[in-house]
């Protein structure tokens, strides 16, 4: 019995820990990860800036890779947070973070045609399947996902 109970729950958090991963890996844990560590990508998104690449920058947790690049304006650089990826092929999705004071920005930090859309912007491709959609996280912050 006893063993059985510890067997039992070994399972349950092998399950639990997949399932957090998962998440954590996922568009809305991304949003959820800047959240949580703010505090981290705004000291990242500084020192970006400042060295003008994001290579030698400590990455927040969740983030793959920083870049640094011209905002929308093309006055200023603004700073992408990439964080997760999936599928392949003509259906693939891209996430992540940016920090722009131009306005919004999607992934590699194109500002596509966004038009207005609830609580964000959204770009749908006129002649196929492909979208971007953007979310502001707060004063110049954002949240991107990018489909093919």
């Amino acid at each position: 019995m006893r063993r059985t109970r510890k067997l039992f729950l070994a399972v349950l958090l092998a399950v639990a820990l997949a399932g957090a991963s998962m998440y954590a890996c996922s568009p809305r844990g991304s949003a959820a990860a800047f959240r949580w560590n703010r505090e981290a990508f705004a000291r990242a998104a500084a020192e970006a800036l400042a060295a003008g690449s994001g290579e030698n920058v400590e990455r927040p947790a969740g983030v793959k890779r920083i870049a640094v690049g011209p905002d929308p304006t093309g006055r200023q650089n603004c700073v992408e947070f990439e964080m997760g990826g999936a599928g392949m092929g003509p259906s693939t999705s891209y996430w992540g973070v940016t920090f722009s004071l131009g306005g919004p920005v999607g992934l590699d930090m194109v500002a596509l045609d966004y038009a207005p859309d609830g609580d964000g912007w959204l770009w749908e491709e006129s002649s196929g399947d492909n979208w971007s959609r953007v979310v502001s996280l707060g004063e110049n912050w954002y949240f991107y996902e990018m489909h093919f």
